[in-house]
């Protein structure tokens, strides 16, 4: 079962004021994809929040199975393991997981839920000590389905607070890879890459990227360093 316990005292530590706290707007950044001969559409969004939180949510769905459950709640800076999850899109997996969502709350909590879903996993990790010792920090990979098989692109929601990126594809006989890590001030953005772009939410900053994939089934793939 999720461990609440943890979060809530993060948070009131948070509150306290012995963790920084961002001021700022909330920010939504709109991924769509864009092909010859199709309208644009939709493969997910960042969220930036003003306590420093970021959320990376897809607009697609996964399966997992329904013994899936994971927490890391020990971590070590200096005897890290990277983990790495898989979440495929089969109809042989048991449970959906629709419109997931993974999140970061500074200063170190990480977990991953879909809508109406219980928390699938949860682990703490501090981005910014590992960025002392790594220029790169993976976060999140995602394969999507064929750009021709993604929902149409619709209006924000909120669009006085929402940032719309298109990116260009060749065709729509493929599927975008997109990948968000967490990265040093220094780090530059790749032209190589279809989209290549950085935010700045409180503390920490990240690389958001996209790049081309042959077609197949979605994937959801994340790091958690512990």
């Amino acid at each position: 079962m999720p461990n609440p316990s943890i979060n809530r005292t993060l948070r009131a530590e948070a509150a306290q004021g012995r963790f920084p706290q961002t001021v700022g707007v909330a920010m939504i950044v709109l991924l769509n994809v864009a092909a010859d001969g199709i309208e644009p559409r939709t493969v997910g969004w960042i969220s930036l929040q003003p306590d420093g939180a970021i959320s990376v949510g897809l607009n697609d769905r996964a399966f997992v199975s329904p013994t899936f459950r994971a927490r890391n709640f020990v971590w070590n800076l200096y005897n890290r393991v990277t983990l790495e999850y898989l979440v495929p899109h089969s109809p042989d997996a048991l449970e959906p997981v629709p419109n997931p969502h993974l999140t970061f709350h500074p200063p170190i909590f990480f977990h991953l839920r879909a809508n109406g879903k219980d928390e699938l996993f949860a682990g703490i990790a501090e981005p910014r000590l590992m960025l002392q010792a790594d220029e790169i920090v993976p976060w999140l990979r995602f394969v999507s389905k064929p750009i021709n098989e993604l929902s149409k692109a619709s209006a924000p929601r909120s669009p006085d607070k929402t940032t719309v990126e298109t990116i260009a594809f060749p065709d729509t006989n493929c599927s975008v890879g997109l990948g968000v890590d967490f990265v040093r001030s220094q780090h530059a953005e790749n032209p190589d890459l279809l989209w290549s772009r950085h935010f700045v939410c409180g503390e920490h900053r990240i690389h958001a990227f996209a790049e081309l994939r042959p077609p197949q089934i979605p994937t959801l793939n994340w790091y958690h360093q512990c």
